[in-house]
């Protein structure tokens, strides 16, 4: 990948801000299988969005998906980080079409990270998970990704896929599969029902082996409260085996809905 399209990528997934040279120097070190110095970045947004390279690194631990998301990125040293946040277990799901989303969890890290360890300060982390609904025939494809990218390799985190595997639309036609791209990005914080102004969110995938997507989110300049009404936008709509979305009058597969759930600290007390 060249210089030019990962900073591309970065951009996209940063919402509202932009890949900073640093961002990119450090995946290009991460994709040489380097581990960069750690400096401040300019934005409070940490490079968690940027990428990854080792998606089946065995963890010694089972951790919530979300922390084991960003000890990939960040290293085991900085897993204390995530752990030592308030974990809000979600476990909700939504179906939309023949694509079911899970929300696992979301984790709080509050301002007692300071020095190098604010970067990860008054954020919330989280993942949704991805997958065909039960019975049905589709065959899930990430954004940013072409047809015949092979499946289940995440090409733009560094992964590498071997001679010969199977793309996307190979295995489509072998299974008379339908191909779904999906999407769960998250909006922000509401605040007595309204959205409050956060630009700075960002948000990550991976594709999985067993076709299944994940992903995973961080939103910044978040106070430390008792409950917490985040925003999800969830979205599906079928790729033509030549490419076209349908996303038009004629043929509009498109589905959509706004996605709000409410976590609370687990020790918190009690709202009146």
């Amino acid at each position: 990948m060249s210089k030019h399209n990962l900073k591309s990528t970065i951009d996209r997934r940063l919402s509202g801000l932009e890949a900073k040279e640093h961002h990119v120097q450090v995946v290009t070190a991460l994709l040489r299988d380097e581990k960069p110095t750690r400096r401040k970045p300019a934005a409070i947004l940490a490079i968690s969005f940027v990428i990854i390279t080792v998606i089946g690194t065995a963890l010694a631990v089972v951790l919530p998906p979300t922390i084991q998301w960003f000890q990939r990125f960040y290293g085991e040293e900085n897993t204390k980080i995530f752990t030592s946040g308030t974990l809000m277990p979600i476990n909700q799901e939504v179906v939309l079409g023949d694509v079911v989303y899970e929300w696992t969890e979301t984790i709080y890290v509050g301002d007692e990270h300071q020095g190098d360890d604010a970067v990860f300060a008054n954020a919330l982390y989280g993942t949704v998970n991805i997958s065909p609904r039960e019975g049905s025939n589709i065959v899930l494809i990430p954004e940013d990704y072409q047809l015949d990218d092979p499946i289940g390799y995440n090409l733009l985190l560094g992964e590498r896929a071997p001679e010969g595997a199977p793309s996307y639309l190979e295995t489509a036609a072998k299974r008379n599969a339908r191909i779904i791209l999906a999407i769960a990005v998250p909006e922000g914080i509401l605040k007595d029902g309204k959205l409050q102004d956060l630009s700075e969110i960002g948000y990550m995938y991976q594709t999985n082996k067993d076709g299944s997507l994940s992903y995973h989110y961080e939103i910044t300049k978040v106070a430390d409260m008792q409950e917490y009404q985040i925003l999800m936008s969830i979205q599906n709509w079928e790729v033509t085996r030549e490419g076209d979305w349908l996303r038009n009058e004629s043929q509009d597969t498109w589905l959509k809905e706004d996605w709000m759930i409410t976590v609370r600290d687990p020790h918190a007390k009690k709202i009146p």
